[in-house]
């Protein structure tokens, strides 16, 4: 296959390719200008470089520190983080199958609702214990489950809609932790009270 311009004519791929290289190669006229760089010359041909790489120049010490601050050291709860992370994806899911069922009447997606909500924390389970016998998998799950500011936003504003949801008459938001209104209301007067 061969290219050609505009007006049908044939392009000698090597010259374009040294032109263009050439071109990638000198700085712009205008910022040659500012860094005092002469203009290179149009015949010369650019120099081949090796690629460069950036050093690791990580001390065993740093690096040990800042494996310490992102994962806990505890087995048990390294395991129970990454079940809750898991857990809390699969609610988030619910929750939207949830509001999108409420807004279309779809009863297969309330289903999904139910079903992702019932199966959130066994599956949390499941992936944690799989994670602790698999290196590989484990930092996956935890580059998945990885929590920072918007993972905990989440939860709350999930928390606060299915209790506002349940306000209104969708019992199926209890399964997200919601309680019935009168329920609520009863908590607040006990709270009074004392």
């Amino acid at each position: 296959m061969e290219l050609l311009t505009q007006d049908g004519q044939p392009l000698d791929a090597e010259t374009v390719e040294q032109d263009f290289a050439a071109m990638m190669a000198a700085p712009p006229k205008e910022q040659a200008d500012k860094l005092n760089v002469p203009p290179k010359d149009k015949d010369e041909k650019p120099k081949a470089s090796a690629p460069k790489t950036r050093a690791r120049t990580t001390t065993k010490a740093s690096s040990t520190t800042t494996k310490a601050s992102s994962t806990p050291a505890d087995p048990a709860k390294l395991r129970e983080q990454r079940s809750d992370g898991i857990a809390g994806y699969v609610q988030i899911a619910a929750a939207g199958c949830l509001v999108t069922s409420q807004q279309t009447g779809s009863v297969p997606l309330a289903a999904d609702a139910v079903t992702l909500a019932n199966y959130a924390k066994p599956l949390g389970d499941a992936v944690a214990e799989t994670a602790a016998a698999n290196p590989a998998f484990a930092a996956i799950v935890d580059k998945i489950t990885a929590a920072g500011p918007y993972a905990a936003l989440a939860g709350v504003v999930i928390g606060m809609g299915m209790q506002l949801a349940r306000n209104h008459g969708v019992k199926v938001a209890e399964m997200f932790g919601a309680v019935a209104p009168e329920k609520l209301l009863a908590g607040v007067a006990d709270a009074d009270a004392q």
